[in-house]
């Protein structure tokens, strides 16, 4: 199930969790929202999730205003 890896409690505890989980040789990756992704890719990204308008303008207003002020900057 994805989820921005900052909301785990214990990302440590996660991340071992993962490592436990993997076959022999497996590999994990981990993907979040950076602080300095453009609007345009955000709308983009929603476009193509073909969510209806009403979801769609849900996930625009929640991305502005809550997740890319939390996002990871890029250092």
């Amino acid at each position: 199930m994805p989820a921005p890896f900052k909301n785990f409690s214990q990302p440590v505890a996660a991340m071992n969790e993962m490592h436990r989980v993997l076959k022999p040789g497996g590999r994990a990756l981990i993907f979040d929202l950076r602080k300095d992704a453009s609007m345009d890719d955000i709308n983009a990204y929603i476009k193509q999730s073909d969510l209806g308008w009403a979801n769609s303008a849900i996930y625009k207003v929640t991305f502005r205003h809550v997740l890319l002020p939390r996002a990871y900057s890029r250092h």
